[in-house]
């Protein structure tokens, strides 16, 4: 028997046999209007729509998987809170010591205590850690280091003075790093260098902040004095009366009122006298 294709589609053709059925077959690559012989026809309708459609069936979330998203944002929030922590008490510069000789090196600390930067604040103190590598972050261990490296330099010498400035915002911190610094130059640095030289630690003073202070208390007196200036320019405007002449000028303005009453009254008194008079000689003449 002969077919004749009447529609073709992916996986599937429609046929028209000799007896005028529409049958469904396998496409194989048929064309419409071609006739073709011993195809391979499908049984219902059913195959038909499975043989084109591929189902696209959502993969479903393990327990597993749902457990995993839902820990992300709080394993986010505890990475920054833990970085947080550390940044502030590892990281951050919280206080500071400042090595002078000749040369002059400000060590920067954190809240523990380590050394977290250096920094040369003259010429000297920036030829001292030209080529210095910060092996250890035991301020210490730096400090001592410093002091050894420039007496090989030449800066320290005989009758010469190391000098540490603490500054740290609590009083019991300075008392700590004075005493631990103390230690380590008696039992360290006494050692390694063979000639003597003074020890000088100290607290940093506070002339950064009276100096603000003080350039503070300036531009409030020039303010002051700006403001001064323009008041007097307003009193020279407006000239200022005496107050004993406002009194006698009152005074006399009241004397003044006073005597406009009397006359007030007594030129009412004449005119009824007029009056008076007027009546009489109209009575006389009657």
């Amino acid at each position: 028997m002969k077919y004749l294709v009447m529609e073709v589609s992916t996986s599937y053709a429609v046929l028209l046999d000799e007896e005028g059925k529409m049958l469904y077959a396998a496409n194989l690559h048929y064309t419409v209007g071609q006739t073709v012989e011993n195809p391979i026809l499908m049984r219902n309708t059913e195959e038909v729509a499975q043989s084109d459609v591929i189902p696209l069936v959502p993969k479903k979330s393990t327990v597993k998987q749902r457990f995993l998203k839902a820990l992300l944002p709080i394993a986010a929030c505890l990475v920054l809170c833990f970085y947080s922590v550390y940044y502030i008490n590892y990281v951050q510069p919280y206080s500071t010591i400042t090595l002078s000789i000749n040369p002059q090196v400000e060590m920067q600390l954190s809240r523990r205590g380590s050394v977290v930067g250096l920094r040369g604040l003259n010429a000297d103190g920036e030829n001292l850690l030209e080529g210095y590598i910060l092996k250890t972050k035991d301020k210490q261990e730096v400090a001592n280091a410093l002091v050894l490296r420039a007496a090989e330099m030449g800066y320290l010498k005989e009758g010469g003075t190391v000098s540490y400035t603490i500054d740290v915002p609590k009083p019991e911190l300075y008392s700590q790093y004075q005493d631990e610094l103390k230690a380590s130059y008696d039992h360290e640095i006494s050692d390694e260098i063979d000639f003597d030289f003074d020890l000088d630690i100290h607290e940093a003073d506070d002339d950064d902040d009276d100096n603000d202070d003080d350039r503070d208390d300036l531009e409030d007196k020039d303010d002051d004095d700006e403001k001064e200036h323009k008041e007097d320019k307003k009193h020279e405007k407006k000239p200022i009366k005496d107050p004993g002449k406002n009194k006698e000028e009152s005074k006399q303005n009241i004397d003044k009122t006073e005597d406009e009453e009397e006359n007030e009254i007594d030129d009412e008194n004449d005119d009824e006298e007029d009056e008076d008079d007027e009546d009489d000689d109209l009575k006389k003449s009657f």
